[in-house]
């Protein structure tokens, strides 16, 4: 007499083992592929909401950050170029008080104006 899987009790418990093992590959795999516990509203609906809507956050965070990491180096910028201004600044009140001293010499005085006026 021929057995069938329909009909053979130890046929359909390891067919439905073998389902089961099926399911649960496609279901990993499925995170594996997009890196998700939660892939899509199927897995689970309400996980899937809470995690669309974080995503999102993250999304709307990372556009934040880069726009502050470019006000950051603007900022940059601006700091060195305040302090190079500042520096130049300085330097010309330096020569401008060793102008002032009435003891200078001609060859120094016109070394210290050149300096100023460069």
């Amino acid at each position: 007499m021929a057995n069938s899987v329909n009909t053979n009790q130890s046929s359909l418990v390891a067919l439905q083992s073998l389902n089961n093992t099926v399911n649960a590959l496609n279901k990993t795999q499925k995170r594996v592929t997009t890196g998700y516990k939660v892939a899509d509203a199927v897995d689970d609906g309400a996980a899937f909401a809470v995690a669309q809507s974080l995503r999102s956050e993250k999304g709307a965070i990372d556009a934040v950050n880069s726009q502050l990491n470019i006000a950051k180096g603007a900022t940059n910028v601006f700091n060195n170029a305040a302090t190079n201004v500042s520096d130049a600044l300085a330097r010309a009140r330096e020569t401008l008080t060793k102008l002032a001293d009435q003891n200078l010499n001609t060859d120094m005085r016109t070394k210290y104006n050149n300096d100023f006026t460069a």
